[in-house]
This record gives structure tokens, C-alpha cells and sequence, in this order.
């Protein structure tokens, strides 16, 4: 028996396992901190790893959010959010009628309004938020919305956004990735092809995701024009910063202090490397690529010989990024190369 376990005000959250009236295994989240018990597989602690930096980032990771949401993908039930389209669904929830008008209407209503933009809805690539996507400029880049639609604990729902940018190649190129060459946290550096992606608060200056509540029909279009007011402002100027390859490469290169020390985020620059290589920007990958292993500082959940085993990836992969490399190494020891 899976059990699911929740202190709201106080920042508590517990997933266990149970077996015959005995407690095998459990993870828990209390005021930032997180405990485990027994023998955890390992499957488990990573799937609570990519949970916890998909709201906030690896920098400021979410375990209470994360295990909630393990929870949810466990069980089938997730205290406060809407059930997954497929599968038995054990519990049921009875929706107040202005909860449910609005759970109903405000996706749909959302779509209309994202359609002037270029989105169209997508399936969830996450099981728990609503997803909109839309061509880029540049071809093989996505962009994404993501809505976090959910019952708030004293009535009404609750909504939360962020955006992203991703790519179908990157995904395949990191899924195939030997183990030698992924990042320490998790199985899989990139799950759907995600290359960057930032909650409706660009600058991070509060703790939690802004939000914004309806709690009737009426209110769907106050909601529409709450998200669609992120997207006009400053989620515009961030998906402008990310409209070409230049600007891709440039936001790979930022730092922010981890543990003490200086570090890229190792998820976005991977990523980004990838693209590049993917989609035939093989001088830029190349340039990343050697800046990144010129790097003194690791990231925690990466190292010097994880990250030069992904370049040897990528070189096997893709020959013309391999040319590339080899032209720079000759370049910094002012003679010819051979190729490999």
C-alpha cells in the first residue's frame, strides 16, 4: 500500500511504501528539508529529483511540490489537482458547480486567447499542468506554455504558469546518451527535449510561483488575461532572448552561485549543445562544447569526465560537430589534426 501524506501550512509532504503492516520505504519533505527512509529505489529518487527543479529550477529545487507530485503519479490522486486522462481513477472528487465551471471552461478559453499568439493546445508532457505550443523562428525550437490548474485548499481554483522552449532532437540525442555520459541526478538529462524554461516570475524575487485565483465562470476571463499579461510582458522579452542561436548559447553560458561556487546550469547548456548539433550549428556546439570543458568548477550533478564523455557522444553521433572539435584542437596547437 502507497500512502500520500500532507502538512500544507507547514511545508510537510510524505510518500510511503507499506507491506504486510510493515513500513518498507518513505520520502519525506519537512520545511525545505527532505528525509528518507528504508530502501528507496532508485527510480523513485529521481523522478523526485526532476520534479523538484521543474517549478523553480535546480537552483532553488521544490521537494515538498515533488513529492506531493510523486505522490499523485503513484496513486492516481493528488491533493487539490485534476485526475490523468487515462487509467482507473480510484477516487472521485466532487467539484462545487463554480469549481467545476471554471476547471471545465478556462482551459478552453485560455486556448482561444493563445491561439492569436501562434499555440495550440497540447497533450500534458508532465501528467499534472496543461500544455500550449507554438512554432518558433527558428526551426526545430518550440515554445511552450505550461498552466498549473489545481483546486485551492479553502475554494476556487488556483493557476501558475511558466514557459519554455524545447526540442524533439534534443530529447532523442540525450535519451541515447551512454551512462557514463548523464548527469549524476537523474536517468534521463532531458526528458522532452526541454532546453530552458522559466516560472511567471523572471526575476525570482518571491518564494513561492505567482498565482492567481477563480473561483466561478465568471472569472475565466480575468484568469486569460492574468496569463496572457506574463506572456505580453516580461515571458515576451524572455522568449525573445532565447529567438536565435546566438541567444541560446549566451543563456547557456549563465552562471548562478551553487554550493559556494560559480556553475552553468549543466541541464540547459547540455541541452543546448545538443540542439546545436542536432540542427547543424555545429561550429556553435563546438564553441560551447570546449568553453564548458575549459571550466574549472563542476556543477554537483556533473563532472569533468561526465561532461567529456557527452562530447565524445555527441562527436560519434554527429561527424560534422566531430569536425568541428577537431578543427579546434588544431587551431589551439597551431597545426593538423587527424580526425578519429
Amino acid at each position: 500500500m502507497i500512502g500520500v501524506a500532507e502538512v500544507d501550512g507547514g511545508g510537510g509532504a510524505e510518500v510511503v511504501l507499506w507491506h504486510d503492516g510493515n513500513k518498507v520505504w518513505g520520502i519525506q519533505a519537512d520545511d525545505g528539508e527532505t528525509y528518507i527512509s528504508g530502501d528507496v529505489p532508485a527510480e523513485i529518487l529521481a523522478k523526485v529529483e526532476e520534479y523538484a527543479s521543474e517549478e523553480n529550477g535546480e537552483d532553488d529545487p521544490d521537494y515538498f511540490n515533488a513529492i506531493l507530485n510523486l505522490g499523485g503519479e503513484l496513486t492516481g490522486y493528488d491533493c487539490g489537482n485534476g485526475f490523468s486522462e487515462s487509467g482507473p481513477k480510484p477516487f472521485e472528487i466532487l467539484d462545487d458547480p463554480d469549481v467545476a465551471a471554471v476547471l471545465n471552461g478556462f482551459p478552453a478559453a485560455l486556448a482561444a486567447a493563445l491561439a492569436g499568439k501562434g499555440f495550440t493546445a497540447s497533450p500534458s508532457l508532465d501528467g499534472y499542468r496543461t500544455w500550449y505550443t507554438a512554432a518558433t523562428s527558428v526551426p526545430g525550437l518550440t515554445a511552450a506554455v505550461a498552466i498549473r490548474i489545481h483546486r485551492a485548499n479553502f475554494g476556487g481554483v488556483t493557476i501558475t504558469g511558466s514557459v519554455g522552449i524545447q526540442s524533439a532532437a534534443v530529447a532523442e540525442v540525450l535519451s541515447e546518451l551512454p551512462e557514463t555520459a548523464r548527469l549524476a541526478s537523474s536517468s534521463t538529462d532531458a526528458e522532452f527535449g526541454e532546453i530552458d524554461d522559466c516560472r511567471f516570475d523572471p526575476e525570482r524575487q518571491l518564494a513561492y510561483p505567482v498565482s492567481h485565483s477563480m473561483v466561478a465562470a465568471r472569472d475565466i476571463g480575468d484568469g486569460v488575461d492574468w496569463v496572457m499579461k506574463y506572456l505580453d510582458g516580461p515571458m515576451a522579452t524572455w522568449f525573445a532572448e532565447r529567438s536565435d542561436v546566438t541567444g541560446l548559447v549566451s543563456r547557456a553560458k549563465t552562471t548562478n552561485v551553487v554550493r559556494g561556487q560559480q556553475n552553468v546550469n549543466p541541464r540547459r547548456l547540455r541541452a543546448t549543445i545538443a540542439f546545436c548539433a542536432a540542427h547543424g550549428h555545429h561550429d556553435a556546439a563546438a564553441d560551447l562544447a570546449q568553453w564548458y570543458l575549459a571550466r574549472t568548477e563542476s556543477h554537483p550533478i556533473d563532472s569533468t569526465s561526465r561532461a567529456s564523455a557527452f562530447d565524445a557522444a555527441l562527436r560519434e553521433q554527429f561527424p560534422e560537430y566531430a569536425r568541428a572539435r577537431y578543427q579546434q584542437a588544431e587551431r589551439a596547437s597551431g597545426g593538423p589534426t587527424s580526425a578519429m
